[in-house]
């Protein structure tokens, strides 16, 4: 994946089902006017949801279908707080994972999420 470079005003990335990698969030940084990502069914792990703090403008990401998301992972979410919506579905997160991003993150809403 290439960096970004001249599109840092992109405000919504649909990434669906590609190959993207932790390596590959990590070039998202310079994105900071985006509002919208949705990874689902990617292969990015909980080490690449580090890179997505810088992304203060982000208010709606999609997990998706990542079985290497963990409550591990949803730490890094924490320093989102423009973060409104957060799918959850089909990845290892636990009910106390959720309970803890929603105590940093009150006004979020998680879907796909059932206890487990």
């Amino acid at each position: 994946m290439r960096p970004p470079g001249q599109l840092t005003q992109v405000t919504s990335l649909d990434l669906v089902k590609t190959p993207i990698t932790d390596a590959g969030l990590a070039k998202l940084k310079p994105l900071t006017a985006l509002f919208r990502l949705d990874l689902d069914s990617t292969q990015i792990t909980n080490a690449g949801l580090a890179h997505l703090k810088e992304l203060k403008s982000l208010q709606s990401l999609d997990l998706s279908n990542n079985l290497a998301i963990s409550d591990a992972g949803l730490t890094h979410l924490k320093a989102l707080t423009k973060l409104q919506f957060v799918s959850l579905e089909k990845t290892k997160v636990t009910a106390n994972g959720v309970k803890d991003l929603k105590a940093a993150l009150p006004k979020l809403e998680v879907a796909g999420f059932s206890q487990k």
